[in-house]
């Protein structure tokens, strides 16, 4: 029997697991390692693809499935299986088509089958350039028909924070979330990284109580909110520190290791 036996720890990657040079620091690695050898399940809810989680495993193992493109996809990078997967609902794909028309300010990318499509690009579209990610530039008509994993509108904060209620209100009043201060993130209506955590747990057999889950922007908000244990790192957004149970050192000073060693006390 380890001393984390049934608790499950989720990460967001990006300005929370990572720290602003995009690096995992040696706390969290040596947390990490020592907190799965004790028989705790880690694992990353983000808004990326598959293979833009799974080129930092260098870096850091996950031991129970990821939830990806925030919470669209469930993922087991063990056995290559996609244990489940939601995809936008068709109609909604119209209120894309028509910001691209009305804002050419907009960077806008579809993920679909995780191949990037760029129909609108972008100051951010250069982050491509340095990836080895699927991407095609242009959105070629068969991509309509589809399935869309997840819809990106991209710009720059000022932007996107007047944008984003409008967008709400006039073009899609379904599920859309910032995951960062350039990205609009657009999935399914019955999805979130919530929703991924709690078909996680049920995989697992890991009772609510026992969850474990931190992260830094809106994207997190229904994860946070779920999990018995929900924290916000102090580089959070101000609405996801008002409903964590408690708000952790930020993304540049160990956060995952905070949270690992504070378990351990608790224990």
């Amino acid at each position: 029997m380890g001393k984390f036996d049934g608790i499950l720890l989720v990460s967001d990657i990006d300005a929370t697991l990572f720290n602003s040079q995009h690096r995992i620091s040696e706390e969290n690695k040596k947390a990490i390692d020592y907190f799965k050898s004790e028989g705790g399940k880690f694992t990353v809810a983000s808004g990326r693809m598959r293979d833009a989680v799974g080129n930092y495993f260098d870096d850091f193992r996950i031991n129970a499935p990821a939830i990806l493109h925030n919470g669209a996809v469930l993922y087991d990078f063990d056995t290559d299986t996609v244990l489940y997967k939601k995809t936008i609902e068709p109609e909604r794909k119209q209120a894309i088509f028509k910001v691209a028309q009305d804002h050419p300010e907009f960077g806008i990318e579809i993920y679909s089958d995780e191949r990037v499509y760029i129909m609108q690009e972008c100051f951010e579209t250069e982050r491509f350039k340095t990836k080895n990610y699927d991407v095609t530039y242009g959105m070629p008509d068969e991509i309509w028909d589809r399935p869309w994993t997840k819809a990106l509108i991209v710009g720059t904060e000022e932007e996107l924070d007047a944008f984003e209620p409008i967008f709400k209100r006039d073009y899609d009043s379904g599920y859309s979330a910032r995951s960062g201060k350039f990205y609009l993130d657009i999935v399914a209506n019955d999805v979130s990284k919530g929703y991924g955590v709690r078909c996680l747990a049920k995989c697992l057999k890991i009772n609510r109580e026992n969850i474990y889950a931190v992260g830094d922007n809106m994207n997190d908000y229904e994860m946070i909110e779920y999990a018995g244990n929900g924290f916000a790192v102090e580089n959070a957004v101000k609405e996801l520190k008002k409903i964590a149970k408690k708000v952790v050192p930020s993304n540049d000073d160990s956060a995952i290791a905070y949270i690992i060693y504070e378990l351990i006390n608790s224990i």
